[in-house]
């Protein structure tokens, strides 16, 4: 199992490739990518360059309240990738692992389905619909 978040202060393309060639190095049978969330009084939270940035995080609620959100929303204003690139950026790592271990560890992540066929279905079907 290996976890990575993308979105960090100073994440840049070019580290996001870096995380994927060292997620690839260490042959996880299971990758899990987040995106940060921000806690107040922490050191993230004192780096955040948005002044409201509480009004930032639900800006896409506050314009859609209909649209469900989700804790894959960028929290933290980055000036080498914007909101929405942090978002596809996510996405497409989410579809390209989730094939990568399908193919490199097929029995693995047959097993891991089976224990949770609900939860498994719904995940697999969130990736493709890019409602993750």
């Amino acid at each position: 199992l290996a976890f990575f978040m993308v979105g960090n202060p100073g994440e840049t393309k070019e580290t996001i490739k870096e995380s994927i060639q060292l997620a690839k190095e260490l042959k996880p049978t299971t990758t899990l990518w987040s995106i940060p969330q921000i806690l107040p009084g922490t050191k993230l939270d004192r780096l955040q360059p948005v002044k409201d940035y509480v009004k930032y995080v639900y800006k896409p609620e506050l314009e859609h309240p209909y649209r469900q959100t989700w804790s894959y929303i960028p929290v933290f204003e980055n000036p080498g990738l914007n909101r929405e690139q942090i978002i596809k950026q996510h996405q497409k790592l989410l579809k390209y692992f989730l094939y990568y271990h399908l193919t490199r560890n097929p029995v693995i992540q047959l097993k891991h389905f089976l224990n949770s066929p609900s939860k498994g279905f719904k995940y697999v079907l969130s990736v493709f619909r890019n409602k993750i």
